[in-house]
């Protein structure tokens, strides 16, 4: 396969996969490139507890810089025992406690996790596990050996507490004894999360519903506790029970709200003082939860930076990453492993790397800050000079209609005999007056 026959592959210059572990995996990755960034991000990520709602302000100077593929990068080393959750902001509605709340349950329910099981699945057959042990501990639940019990419900919980049909018979000891053992497992739970007991009660009715129906059921379970109107009334009873989900999501994995594409609120004071007051609430109620804002500059510039009283943009700004534009080694990496990905020689490659001059590109066109999509950019104009110069050449060689000089041409050429005079250029006779006003004269010109 030629050179000339392989597609552009420094075409895809923006990164569009969605936190995941599959689509961090799936991407081309340069592990080099901002390297700094992602410790950081991962060290400040590591610190989420279950006290307060920290937030990592992520910020570049322009689009391009790679923030959602950083993301998707620490989303993927799963080291940090957090689970991301993607949330949008549109210009359709302003932020709001009850779409907040939707928009968490749907990513807990979307996402898979070890075993099969979706987060919302994990989640509830953990607190299950932990409730049961803790029982089991207290003397209200009386088993033949209580320590291996307990050792079994923290490390099986996943499988002891699959309610689904057929489950194991642990499962079906909780379904027939669900009613009696609900508000001793509220009890501890919310002593444990630090909520109220009620709302213990209530998360774990729907997580049970949940871990044990069809689809049908999951979806009617998640809409009787999802489901508010706009009024300030029914906004403070989502914010109580996103509070409470999160609180308790801890007990299993802390949560990581991701605010990755926050364009659409440039121009949009109103929202984004919405929005920092929220993620504002989240730190003073002691959400449990942390929150990642990544913004470029226009955008933090716009409605953010300025605009927002002082306290609220020091909760923003408490723990930063900046990313900076990319080395000339760097950029060389991106175009090698976009080159070996596309099965280029390593001959080929050589040649391209230096015809890409990215030295010359970094300092005259980017004041020796690239982002990696500008160095993506300028490596697919070079390709298109240097892989098709065949197609280029044919391109000029190609008479276009109406540029020909025989388009310009008639139709039939006359002969060299016809190209003397013609007879009907005769002499002019210019029209010469006398002197003293006599009758005008003729004269032959020239």
């Amino acid at each position: 396969m030629t050179m000339q026959s392989i597609p552009n592959p420094f075409l895809d210059d923006v990164h569009v996969g969605a936190l995941s572990v599959s689509a961090a995996a799936g991407s081309l990755t340069v592990e080099s490139i901002h390297a700094d960034a992602l410790r950081k991000l991962a060290g400040h990520v590591a610190h989420f507890g279950g006290n307060s709602a920290a937030v990592i302000l992520l910020r570049s100077s322009q689009a391009g810089f790679g923030k959602s593929h950083l993301l998707s990068r620490l989303f993927a080393g799963r080291s940090h025992g957090c689970f991301f959750v993607p949330l949008d902001v549109s210009r359709d509605s302003k932020p709001n406690w009850g779409g907040m709340l939707q928009g968490v349950l749907t990513a807990c329910v979307e996402a898979g996790q070890g075993g099969g099981a979706s987060v919302m699945e994990q989640m509830g057959r953990r607190l299950m596990g932990e409730a049961a042990a803790e029982l089991i501990l207290r003397g209200d639940v009386p088993t033949g050996d209580p320590a291996a019990a307990i050792t079994m419900l923290k490390r099986d919980y996943l499988r002891a507490f699959d309610m689904r049909a057929g489950g194991s018979e642990v499962a079906r000891w909780m379904i027939g004894n669900f009613n009696v053992l609900l508000p001793l497992m509220g009890e501890v739970l919310g002593s444990r999360a630090v909520v109220e007991k009620e709302e213990a009660v209530a998360w774990l009715r729907v997580l049970a519903r949940f871990n044990a129906g069809n689809e049908g059921e999951r979806k009617a379970a998640l809409a009787s506790v999802s489901m508010f109107g706009d009024e300030a009334a029914a906004q403070a009873g989502a914010k109580r029970r996103l509070r409470s989900f999160c609180r308790l999501a801890t007990l299993d994995q802390p949560l990581v709200f991701v605010f990755d594409h926050v364009d659409a609120l440039i121009g949009a004071k109103d929202e984004a003082m919405q929005l920092a007051c929220m993620i504002g609430e989240m730190g003073r109620l002691q959400f449990g939860s942390g929150v990642v804002l990544s913004v470029n500059e226009d955008v933090w510039g716009s409605v953010f930076n300025g605009h927002l009283p002082g306290a609220l943009l020091d909760r923003l700004t408490g723990r930063e990453v900046k990313l900076t534009g990319i080395s000339v080694s760097d950029a060389e990496d991106l175009l090698r492993q976009r080159l070996a990905a596309a099965a280029i020689s390593a001959t080929d490659a050589d040649r391209f790397v230096s015809e890409a001059k990215l030295a010359d590109a970094m300092e005259q066109r980017w004041g020796a800050a690239g982002s990696p999509r500008e160095v993506l950019r300028h490596a697919a104009s070079v390709w298109e000079r240097l892989v098709a110069p065949d197609r280029g050449a044919q391109a000029a060689e190609a008479p276009v209609a109406g540029e020909a000089v025989k388009d310009y041409l008639p139709r039939t050429i006359p002969g060299a005999g016809n190209l003397a005079e013609p007879s009907t250029l005769r002499p002019m006779r210019e029209v010469v007056r006398p002197g003293g006003g006599g009758k005008p004269t003729a004269k032959a010109a020239g």
